[in-house]
């Protein structure tokens, strides 16, 4: 029973923090494991991967303010 209640609470975790786009960082989370802040102004490169959305893409683009340079759909 133990391990159903804490599998279900680290589903939960992943559902209620996810990653989070900020006007300057990307937060990238992992449940309540791990909270890593990513300065935008470190980010060279976005690809696109088939499971997520091209609004998101879009949206990382726009807040860099110039279109990096291998940004694309792969």
């Amino acid at each position: 029973m133990y391990g159903v209640v804490l599998m279900l609470g680290l589903h939960a975790a992943s559902v209620t923090r996810p990653h989070v786009l900020s006007p300057d960082a990307l937060r990238v989370r992992k449940g309540a494991h791990l909270d890593l802040r990513i300065p935008l102004a470190l980010i060279t490169t976005v690809r696109l991967h088939a499971d997520q959305p091209a609004e998101l893409l879009a949206a990382l683009k726009e807040r860099l303010g110039a279109r990096p340079p291998h940004a694309g759909a792969n």
